[in-house]
Formats: C-alpha cells, sequence, structure tokens
C-alpha cells in the first residue's frame, strides 16, 4: 500500500459530500458513483481548518457483473479496486490521470478520494450540450497522447475500460481520467492470475467491439484504439451510446420504449 496516500473513514467521506447530496453528484461510473466533497486539508500546517475540493468515488459492484460473469467477488477484491491503489508512480503522476489522494475500505465499503476540482465528466457535458468543439478537441488530443503513452510501455498498459463517465474534464478543460480498477500489463503483470483477464469481455457495453466480444480473443492495444474511436465519435455530436441502458438499467427496453 502506497503510504502517501491517506486512510479515510467511511462516514467522513460521507459527511465530506453532505450525506450524498444531489448538488454533488457527478454521476455513475461502470462501477459506482461519483460525487464532489470537501476534506479538511491534510497539508496545512495552520491552527485554522481548511477543506479541499476533491471528487470521491464510491465503490458500487453491479449485479449483472455478478451474476453474468460469476468473477464478481475475484474480480472487485483481487484486481479491480486495488488497482487504481497499485498504479504506478510514473502512471499516477500522468497530468491527464486525476491524483488519486485516499481511501476507505471498511467494513467492505471502498471507496476513493481524488484530488481534483472538476467541471464535470465528459459523459455530463456531451449530453448536457455545454462543452465547446475546441474543448472537445482537447479532450480528444489528451486522450490520444495518454493513451499512446501507456502503449509504449513494456510490457503496454491496456486500459480495456474507455468510457466518457470515467473521463473528468477540470476547471481548465484539461483531461483527467479516473478510472483503473481494469488496467492490464505494466506493472500488474504478476497480479494476472487468471486466464479471463486477458481476454474480451471487460469493459463498458458501448465502448466494446461487439463482433469479437464473444470470441476467445486475446485483448491488445486495438481494444482501447476501438473505444477511443468511439468515444471521438461521440464527443463530435450530442448523440449518446446505448451503455447507459445496458449497465444502469433504465425502465425502458431495447427499442427505447
Amino acid at each position: 500500500m502506497d503510504s502517501a496516500l491517506m486512510e479515510y473513514r467511511y462516514e467522513e467521506l460521507v459527511q465530506s459530500t453532505e450525506q450524498f447530496n444531489k448538488d454533488g453528484f457527478i454521476g455513475k461510473t461502470q462501477f459506482g458513483k461519483v460525487y464532489r466533497g470537501k476534506l479538511e486539508s491534510r497539508n496545512s500546517r495552520t491552527t485554522s481548518s481548511r477543506k479541499d475540493e476533491v471528487t470521491i468515488k464510491f465503490w458500487r459492484w453491479p449485479q449483472f457483473f455478478a451474476e453474468f460473469c460469476h468473477w464478481g467477488e475475484y474480480a472487485s477484491d483481487r484486481l479491480m479496486i486495488k488497482n487504481e491503489r497499485l498504479v504506478h508512480e510514473e502512471i499516477r503522476s500522468h497530468p491527464s490521470v486525476a491524483k488519486l489522494i485516499g481511501y476507505c475500505d471498511e467494513e467492505g465499503r471502498d471507496v476513493l478520494t481524488y484530488d481534483l476540482r472538476p467541471l464535470d465528466s465528459v459523459y455530463n457535458l456531451i449530453t448536457k450540450d455545454n462543452f465547446g468543439w475546441l474543448h472537445r478537441v482537447k479532450v480528444i488530443i489528451h486522450m490520444a497522447l495518454f493513451i499512446e503513452y501507456l502503449h509504449a510501455h513494456n510490457p503496454q498498459y491496456l486500459i480495456r475500460n474507455i468510457d466518457a463517465r470515467h473521463l473528468m474534464v477540470d476547471e481548465g478543460c484539461n483531461l483527467k481520467v479516473l478510472d483503473f480498477r481494469m488496467f492490464l500489463g505494466g506493472t500488474f503483470q504478476d497480479l494476472v492470475e487468471t486466464p479471463f483477464y486477458r481476454f474480451a469481455f471487460v469493459g463498458s457495453f458501448g465502448y466494446k467491439d461487439f463482433p469479437t466480444l464473444y470470441r476467445s480473443k486475446e485483448l491488445g492495444p486495438w481494444s482501447d484504439i476501438f473505444a477511443f474511436v468511439k468515444e471521438t465519435m461521440i464527443l463530435k455530436k450530442k448523440g449518446f451510446t446505448m451503455s447507459y441502458i445496458f449497465m444502469y438499467g433504465p425502465k425502458s427496453n431495447m427499442n427505447g420504449e
């Protein structure tokens, strides 16, 4: 465990969101909910109380994955949640990565805390039609450079789960990636204890290459590139994908009725 990360109490993090105040709710990710929060500054050397604005992600394991994939317990406990706390410093310090500053894992409640004052998620900005063209291009360029950086490592890092809900934009309209629970390769090579993690059924619906989804095809950089291209297409228009229907279960069917 990285000693630089702060360990928070669950109740402290809940209070920092004002008891999950809806005004601070940013949105759902594939495996959790993200809120704005305020935590007492850990760097303050004065006696006065000062609070920093942070982004807090509360882990939630979807019942769909637990039932469909039959590997929920293993994935969440061994790889997914801990991946974000094990990310190597060279990745964690990248300018396009939200800075992880703390965590909570008491009594099965898993929460991650980031030093990030978000403008919003890419998903929200697009669906609200509140994202200018130049800002969209900036995010696309930042994401392309980040993927290139990860794929240039030996062994390569694979994100495996690029999704507009996992991409935050800070107040300067800079991309901040918020999710590493499905990282594979690089410094995570020794964590891969099951062949299942090398194959295609991972990631968010709407960002997967469906023709190869059920084939026994190992993942590679093409998996991230496919998702990135989908993200780029989404950034060019207001319309969105069907990933929300699959992952978050709205009261509608596949035809939108």
